[in-house]
């Protein structure tokens, strides 16, 4: 990206010094008094304050939108760093050429080249970027401050995060935790305009338990982010040596989730996803030091996968469900910029066994909550009505009554007794 943007940035330093030189010969021609020195400086100012004004123009509104959830391209990243360095190079040679300025006449025509070259930087449309830079700012400010009064009244439902025990997610990794201001701070991904569903993608093969999960768990993740679920056609799942190993306790075959995410998913993410999540009955792997994991997200990519493997093992149908709900809803929630959660016994907080997923409750903490009223802009009560309404449908009756007191909860100033 480096060597690229200075090659970038070499082209546009020449054709905008060559553009400034044409415009001072232009001017020296109508002046009848050709000077070389005035030549150069016109030249070399234009370029610097040309680049300014249009490396404003890109970045301030490439940081609002990334900040509303927009991908930084690759093309904006490089014609930032190409402007940033094409306009340091110029100012350093404006400090050089300055060096070598002695007449009072000549450092008087370069100033005033300097204030007729911005110009362009006061009439471009950095200035309506700014303004709608404070509004977005304002904006923001009055609806995380909603949010935060909404964190107060449901935080009796939860339980804040205890001491882990000996084999607990947070025993072997120390993690700090994401607040919901360092959440917004944070710039996260969210649904755009053109990015308002999330694809579920069935990979391998499937047992009649396990297939009847997957329209199920599209149904939760649509309650549960308030955004429109497809369910892709189901994939093969086929994986080199390199990406698949057989665990050394089970003697069963494992597929590394990496290879899953950029080798399969990455490449067939569809144009209108705010994300793309596989579900596999095949056991997976993160990296050669780890037994197994229940799943796995990428943030940048906005891809992910959860495994139904172990979610079965010793258990009934109803928490057989529940494990698959929380494992699909907390690695979607990765991929919207989610980190694991410490405060509270969370769905977003880290599980390193079945027993401590078991523990973890249905529904994102407080925290966690406001920051998917923020992405998905749902009315957080509406939110735990729908959550209700399904709970309710697929035989969750305790999960359903404790939405319906958080949705109560919301009208009113109840708290949990």
């Amino acid at each position: 990206m480096f060597i690229l943007s200075l090659m970038v940035s070499a082209v546009l330093m020449v054709v905008l010094f060559a553009l400034g030189i044409f415009m001072a010969l232009v001017g020296n021609y109508l002046a009848g008094t050709p000077r070389r020195s005035y030549l150069f400086s016109t030249g070399l100012f234009f370029s610097i304050g040309f680049l300014i004004a249009l490396g404003t123009i890109v970045f301030l509104p490439g940081s609002l939108s990334y900040s509303n959830g927009e991908p930084y391209s690759f093309k904006a990243n490089l014609w930032d760093y190409s402007a940033v360095i094409a306009g340091v190079g110029g100012v350093f040679a404006a400090l050089v050429w300055q060096f070598f300025v002695r007449s009072r006449q000549s450092r008087q025509e370069v100033a005033l080249v300097c204030l007729i070259t911005l110009l362009p930087f006061a009439c471009s449309d950095s200035a309506n970027s700014t303004v709608s830079n404070m509004t977005a700012a304002r904006e923001a400010k009055a609806e995380g401050k909603e949010l935060r009064d909404t964190i107060k009244k449901i935080e009796p439902f939860f339980k804040p995060m205890g001491k882990p025990a000996a084999y607990d997610w947070l025993a072997s990794h120390n993690e700090p935790g994401q607040t919901f201001d360092e959440y917004l701070s944070a710039q996260p991904t969210k649904p755009t305009t053109e990015r308002q569903r999330i694809y579920i993608l069935p990979l391998g093969t499937f047992n009649r338990n396990q297939e009847n999960l997957i329209g199920v768990a599209a149904d939760y993740l649509e309650a549960f982010y308030d955004l429109t679920v497809v369910q892709m056609a189901p994939r093969n799942l086929t994986s080199p040596a390199p990406s698949s190993r057989q665990n050394r306790f089970t003697r069963t075959r494992q597929v590394k989730a990496r290879y899953i995410l950029d080798e399969v998913l990455k490449p067939i993410l569809p144009n209108d996803a705010a994300a793309l999540i596989a579900l596999t009955a095949d056991d997976l792997y993160s990296n050669e030091s780890t037994n197994y994991v229940f799943g796995q997200a990428s943030i940048e990519n906005r891809v992910g996968v959860w495994s139904l493997s172990r979610l079965d093992d010793n258990t009934d149908k109803q928490t057989f469900l529940r494990r698959t709900l929380k494992v699909a809803a907390h690695e979607t929630g990765h991929m919207f910029s989610m980190r694991h959660c410490t405060k509270y016994e969370c769905l977003m907080s880290g599980t390193n066994n079945l027993a401590e997923t078991d523990r973890r409750p249905l529904d994102a903490c407080p925290e966690c909550t406001a920051k998917i009223c923020w992405l998905s802009e749902v009315v957080q009560r509406e939110r735990y009505d729908r959550l209700a309404a399904f709970s309710r449908k697929n035989g969750l009756s305790r999960d359903a009554d404790e939405f319906d007191r958080k949705s109560a909860a919301m009208r009113t100033d109840v708290r949990r007794p």
